[in-house]
């Protein structure tokens, strides 16, 4: 990686974040890399504490921007901040939990005020499995609904988005331990129509939880349609 870009990067996150960076632990820089993982770019770099919550996650595809996370005395997420490439704030999100710091209501406000989107959180009848509905605005109906499975030990197996009866999205995920090897996308569009397969995302480690990079394949040919590369900074970055 470009060490001008990683000096900007650093610099961004002086400026706006810093009393964040009081708290961070490990940093993830995310890069889309061309043949043999070189000639790489930064896609997005993310910094997580201690309990590896994030705190916050930059994104270099334009227009640029970031998220910050922040969380109560009880290390529960309650509020995401998003910022433009200037660090000026542009929209937020309350996020509301229950005493056992289960989320049910997460409100997305423009800076204005403005109400943009409402997402509503239920466990279904299912074990381990919640519905999220989506409401556009101030809409009493909801736009979109969301399931999302998980196994005993908190680990995403399947997320499934659907904007009509007709027109779903849904990734499955696979694990070796704690480690996600796999993912894959569906989607069904149109009437009566049956799921199928868009991409596969593989997944290398060499050491710990944190992947070392990916392969992204376009179904069904099973060409490759992006690498990445992880990079790891296991050290909080000090603030000087």
């Amino acid at each position: 990686m470009n060490p001008v870009k990683i000096k900007i990067v650093f610099l961004f996150l002086f400026v706006f974040l810093q009393p964040q960076l009081l708290f961070s632990q490990k940093t993830v820089l995310t890069l889309h890399c061309g043949d043999n993982f070189e000639n790489c770019d930064t896609v997005s770099i993310e910094d997580y504490n201690a309990k590896d919550q994030i705190l916050y996650r930059i994104k270099f595809a334009e227009p640029k921007s970031s998220i910050e996370y922040l969380y109560t005395k009880e290390q529960v997420l309650y509020k995401k901040v998003h910022r433009n490439a200037d660090g000026i704030i542009q929209k937020t999100n309350n996020i509301y939990s229950d005493s056992s710091g289960s989320w049910h209501t997460d409100s997305l406000i423009h800076v204005s005020g403005k109400v943009l989107y409402v997402f509503k959180r239920k466990p279904t009848e299912m074990p381990n499995n919640y519905m999220i509905e989506w409401f556009f605005k101030r809409d009493p109906n909801p736009s979109s609904r969301q399931i999302i499975q998980y196994d005993e030990s908190g680990k995403e197996l399947s997320n499934s988005t659907c904007y009509s009866a007709d027109n779903c999205v849904t990734y499955v995920f696979y694990y070796n331990g704690d480690q996600k090897i796999r993912s894959e996308l569906w989607a069904m569009d149109g009437p009566n129509s049956q799921p199928i397969q868009k991409e596969i995302e593989e997944f290398v480690y060499e050491n710990g939880t944190q992947p070392t990079y990916s392969i992204r394949f376009a179904e069904p040919a099973h060409s490759v349609g992006a690498r990445f590369k992880y990079v790891l900074l296991d050290k909080p970055i000090q603030k000087k």
